[in-house]
């Protein structure tokens, strides 16, 4: 299975590509699950996204995320599939800043994806950051909104 963007380009230069329509799905969905964080993969190639897959929460938290490991399986074999890669998992702060907590630190179980977080708490249009959580150390990544 491709669960890694390790040779993507991106994880190479640090960037993320995400097309307007794709981070407009990907913010539509979070908001749907508000106050409630949303979670889910980016799938692509070469570090553009081409795919968001949502994921349920197990949780059904306001502070934190477990996927559904059901279906976390199914977004698994669907890129497969498609031939794309996991860029990131995607999560929402409903609260908070989008900045990697304690908890989503020492959840961050794909070392060579990015973490990006959507945070729905101020007024305006959500922040969106993306990060590389790897051995509790945490790097901002850019992301390009093409």
């Amino acid at each position: 299975m491709r669960r890694t963007g390790k040779s993507s380009s991106a994880a190479k230069n640090n960037a993320l590509a995400f097309p307007r329509e794709r981070l407009r799905e990907m913010l539509a969905h979070l908001q749907r699950d508000y106050p409630r964080e949303g979670c889910g993969f980016l799938a692509g190639r070469r570090g553009r996204v081409a795919k968001v897959i949502p994921v349920p929460n197990a949780e059904g938290s306001v502070v934190a995320y477990t996927m559904d490991g059901k279906a976390q399986l199914q977004a698994f074999k669907a890129m497969d599939a498609a031939g794309l890669e996991c860029l990131a998992v995607y999560h929402s702060h409903g609260f908070s800043p989008a900045v990697p907590s304690e908890t989503d630190r020492a959840r961050a179980f794909y070392p060579d994806v990015a973490y990006v977080i959507a945070s729905l708490a101020g007024p305006g249009e959500p922040e969106v950051r993306a990060w590389t959580i790897r051995g509790g150390r945490v790097t901002e990544r850019k992301v390009r909104v093409v």
